[in-house]
């Protein structure tokens, strides 16, 4: 591992430093003794030189020389990890990217060699020639990854020019190689992708070759749609789906309305207006819209009118002259200014409100006594007349008022009996006077006989004349004293 040689190669250096600070200091004790001799003492004077076989000025050999001094050596070292770290972290990421063997296996033995050679160097503590050795090494990386980026792009370059010809082979060895060279690009994962569907494609251009000339734009545009799923770059492809799909829109168009008329043709409104509805959906502002809605609107109108005719027909058929009255007013709604509904729905009115006042005056029988009330009902009998035979219902509710007029004004016999000593009258008519039995003649209705004597209560007896009967009896007596 990098961290063992590291730490051995820094033991090592503390034994080197050891190492020359003893000759430095064998070095300063030989020289202090040479100063010694050389100040003069006595029995040196007549001492022999000493001899030696070095020249003057020499400099031991246990010395350092003087590009190996500890800053010389520190600064070579740090230059060397410094250089390493920079391999390290900076390119080596990115060779690891590379699939070196299958590349460039000589390269790839070279590579190991020159940084083990490195390695080894900076654990001896020969950091010059360990800095020679991570320069060249980084040298040679740096060049390797320059090449490979640019050979990486001219395969990726020569990958998208094959895809765009549709040229499978020739696309897959192109990015197989681009791979090789950068296998974790994005780009290059992402054309290979690519590069799978050129055999789908070229299926489906030729299926959209024979749509095309079969003249079957759904299947045209289908096809495309499902190729552009697969490239969606394809321009050309892009506007003649707009160009079918426009086509296919317009031609949908004209069948809604073309079955829109078919429809209104059977009368069929509901499916007239579902065309319609689809048609509008597709093209909102079309004048055919217009058109179409404006002969929906005739239609609707003519099976209202038809319906609404029909079924006043069959009211007054059925004596509802009411529900006649409701169907006629819907008919004329459509036909505004046809003379004959207006009519009709006159007639229908007249005899729902003759019969209203009839049952009306029915309703209070008695009050025909009335002339006022006679004249109203001897005008409503008038003006049935020419429309009673239309409606069983008003020609009997007119004989019952005619046959009830008749009998509230025919007078009835009413027998007055008393005690012959009362004085009877009858109020709003006139004096009956005393008597056991009086005969006096009454139309039908309500009346209040009064009788009075001397020293009693006066009597109030409250009569009401049935018109069913001929004749009819009264007794009144005052009978309670005072």
């Amino acid at each position: 591992m990098l961290a063992e040689k590291i730490a051995r190669a820094r033991q090592a250096k503390r034994h080197t430093t050891l190492r020359f600070l003893i000759i430095i200091s064998v070095a300063v004790l030989l020289a202090a003794l040479l100063l010694y001799l050389s100040s003069g003492s006595d029995w040196l004077d007549t001492a022999e030189p000493v001899a030696t076989d070095k020249p003057d000025g020499a400099i031991s050999a246990e010395s350092p020389a003087p590009n190996e001094t500890p800053e010389t050596e520190e600064s070579g070292r740090e230059s060397y990890l410094e250089a390493y770290a920079h391999y390290q972290n900076q390119l080596k990421p990115q060779l690891n990217k590379i699939d070196i063997k299958s590349w460039d296996p000589a390269f790839e033995q070279q590579l190991k060699q020159d940084e083990t050679a490195a390695i080894e160097a900076f654990s001896a503590g020969e950091y010059a020639q360990a800095n020679r050795a991570i320069e060249s090494l980084t040298t040679r990386a740096e060049n390797f990854i320059e090449n490979s980026r640019r050979a990486f792009n001219e395969a990726i370059a020569n990958a998208e020019q094959a895809y765009q010809a549709l040229d499978y082979d020739r696309a897959r060895l192109e990015v197989d190689k681009a791979l090789v060279l950068d296998g974790a690009a994005e780009r290059a994962q992402l054309l290979s992708e690519k590069v799978e569907q050129i055999p789908q494609i070229v299926e489906l251009e030729k299926a959209i070759a024979v749509a095309k000339a079969e003249n079957n734009p759904a299947r045209e545009l289908e096809l495309i749609k499902a190729l552009l799923q697969l490239d969606a770059q394809r321009e050309t492809l892009q506007q003649r789906a707009a160009t079918l799909q426009s086509q296919l829109t317009g031609d949908r168009y004209q069948q809604h309305i073309a079955n829109g008329y078919r429809a209104l043709e059977k009368r069929n409104l509901q499916k007239a207006k579902t065309e319609l509805a689809q048609a509008r959906q597709l093209y909102t502002g079309r004048q055919e819209n217009q058109q179409l809605a404006a002969s929906i609107a005739e239609l609707e109108s003519s099976l209202v009118y038809e319906s609404s005719v029909t079924a006043a027909n069959q009211a007054q058929q059925a004596d509802n002259w009411q529900t006649a009255v409701l169907q006629w007013k819907k008919a004329l709604a459509q036909r505004p200014a046809d003379k004959q509904l207006s009519n009709k729905l006159a007639t229908a009115e007249r005899i729902v409100s003759l019969k209203q006042q009839m049952q009306d005056l029915l309703a209070k029988p008695y009050r025909l006594a009335n002339e006022l009330v006679k004249s109203k009902a001897e005008i409503a009998l008038i003006q049935a007349e020419p429309v009673r035979a239309l409606s069983p219902s008003l020609h009997a509710e007119a004989n019952k008022l005619r046959d009830t007029v008749n009998a509230v004004n025919k007078p009835v016999t009413v027998e007055v009996v008393s005690d012959g000593q009362t004085a009877i009258s009858v109020r709003g008519v006139g004096v009956v006077g005393t008597t056991q039995s009086k005969k006096i003649e009454l139309k039908p209705g309500r009346y209040i006989f009064e009788g009075k004597r001397q020293g009693y209560k006066s009597k109030i007896v409250e009569v009401t004349v049935p018109l069913d009967t001929a004749s009819y009896q009264v007794s009144i007596v005052a009978d309670e004293r005072i």
